[in-house]
């Protein structure tokens, strides 16, 4: 293989997710484009799912949008009226009669079921006076206004009318002519002499009514209806889920799965939104288990965009995915590094130059590692504390004026800590810490921290913090100068905390 194709083969293999895609679920809409690229970032190249695939959400404008799918079928239909009469306009009518009523996807009143149903009976009018029946089997433009059911070749409008009220005995006046009326009249017979097909609604919210051809279908766990198109939706309170359009065939059985409440999808984005994966209710998680198990060799995320700032993603692994949030399935460790500015006291200062013998401005640098496991932390950290300016020591009989110009301590903590936010991807945190230590050489104490984490990516922050610490001279060092001074300090601090693990 030549140098330049096996080199970039050994990349893609090197790359996130290049192996196996990954997928991303979604709780909500799927973010823009520019949003799912950054999340690629972490997740590697994905197939990104919305929240279509766990629930049927609610959708506020599916009102408005069937006002404005029926008002559009109604003008096309006066139209196609009004066009019955011309010559040879039938195929260009049963076309125009398809659109519009591919557009109606919810019925929410009587008024639309009916204006639909004559749509499909004058769509049906049309392609049977447009092509002859042995025409129709061999003319690819009429392939799409057929249905075969059991193995018979019927028109699809008609089929889809009688689907919707097969209760309704049609009139003369409900077709154009007498040739278009009979012909229909025989159809709806074989269909209602066809096998029927059974919905099942899984999971049906509490308290939801589900709604069918934009009639209740009630509280039962299978619906016969006959085979054709039919539109459903939900209705919870004053909430309606975005409609779905279904096309049953002849026999069969139609789960419809993973219906999740309203009240449960805002929980479960709520939690995942605070990384809080423990309370999220458990229809929600039935249903990303189901989805996680179609390709369960593939790496499976959930997503959740609050509509501002960046998108978070959470890998789901392991046995017990749900039990534990992203940073959770152990102890999380960071490293960070920082700088800062403050002051340092002692009762051992030399005066100098009429420098307060007392205190000393300081720099600071340290470096640290972070043990975190949920809220609870263990901070280790190593510092150099430098007092500038001309801030002398003595200790007693040990030393005397020493370090006339600058006096540097080093400093070792161990400190438990609680994080009030917690450590989560891309998200603001906040500890306080209680440092206990040693400040060299001589000094032993403790103390208070607090440090606020800003997000400058999924596993790096920008830490802001203060320190305060006081020690006492240990035992050993008093029988030493013959004395028993204290050391103190305070600092502000900004650094950078990088997790690696």
């Amino acid at each position: 293989m030549p140098a330049k194709p096996l080199l970039a083969a050994l990349l893609l293999l090197a790359l996130p997710g290049a192996a196996s895609a990954s997928r991303v679920q979604w709780l909500g809409p799927l973010p823009p484009q520019a949003e799912l690229e950054q999340v690629e970032r972490t997740t590697g190249p994905a197939s990104h799912q919305d929240v279509s695939a766990l629930a049927w959400p609610r959708e506020p404008r599916a009102l408005s949008l069937a006002e404005q799918a029926q008002g559009d079928l109604g003008v096309v239909m006066a139209d196609c009226r009004a066009r019955w009469g011309a010559f040879d306009v039938e195929r260009d009518i049963a076309w125009s009669l398809g659109e519009a009523a591919a557009g109606v996807g919810m019925l929410a009143e009587q008024a639309a079921r009916d204006q639909l149903y004559s749509s499909l009976l004058l769509q049906g009018a049309a392609v049977y006076w447009a092509w002859s029946p042995q025409e129709r089997e061999r003319a690819q433009a009429a392939e799409s206004y057929l249905v075969e059911l059991d193995g018979e070749r019927l028109l699809q409008p008609w089929a889809d009318a009688v689907a919707l009220s097969p209760e309704r005995q049609p009139s003369r006046q409900d077709l154009p002519d007498q040739a278009s009326y009979q012909a229909f009249v025989d159809q709806r017979e074989r269909l209602l002499g066809r096998r029927g097909a059974v919905l099942a609604p899984l999971g049906l919210p509490a308290g939801a009514v589900l709604m069918v051809d934009g009639v209740p279908a009630g509280q039962v766990e299978n619906i016969d209806l006959l085979p054709g198109r039919h539109r459903v939706h939900v209705l919870l309170g004053d909430a309606v889920s975005a409609p779905v359009i279904l096309d049953l065939v002849p026999g069969q059985r139609l789960e419809l799965q993973g219906l999740v409440s309203v009240a449960d999808l805002e929980r479960a984005t709520e939690r995942v939104l605070t990384g809080n994966l423990l309370d999220v209710p458990q229809p929600v998680k039935d249903r990303v288990d189901a989805l996680r198990a179609q390709d369960p060799d593939d790496p499976f995320y959930l997503g959740v965009w609050s509509g501002r700032g960046s998108p978070q993603v959470y890998l789901l692994e392991g046995p017990e995915p749900w039990k534990l949030g992203e940073y959770e399935p152990g102890v999380s460790v960071l490293v960070d590094l920082g700088l800062g500015a403050g002051l340092l006291g002692s009762t051992a200062f030399a005066e100098s130059d009429g420098v307060d013998p007392h205190g000393a401005a300081a720099t600071i640098i340290d470096l640290g590692a972070e043990l975190v496991w949920r809220r609870w932390a263990g901070l280790f950290e190593l510092a150099i504390h430098d007092a500038t300016g001309r801030a002398g020591i003595e200790y007693g009989d040990v030393a005397t004026h020493t370090n006339m110009v600058a006096s540097s301590f080093g400093r070792i903590t161990l400190a438990p800590g609680f994080y009030v936010l917690r450590l989560r991807p891309r998200r603001p945190s906040f500890v306080v810490a209680m440092p206990v230590g040693l400040m060299t050489p001589a000094h032993g104490g403790i103390g208070a921290q607090v440090w606020f984490g800003f997000p400058l990516g999924r596993t790096t922050w920008l830490r802001v913090g203060a320190d305060w610490f006081k020690g006492n001279e240990l035992p050993a060092w008093q029988e030493l100068d013959g004395g028993n001074d204290t050391l103190s300090g305070f600092s502000l601090r900004v650094g950078i905390a990088q997790k690696v693990r």
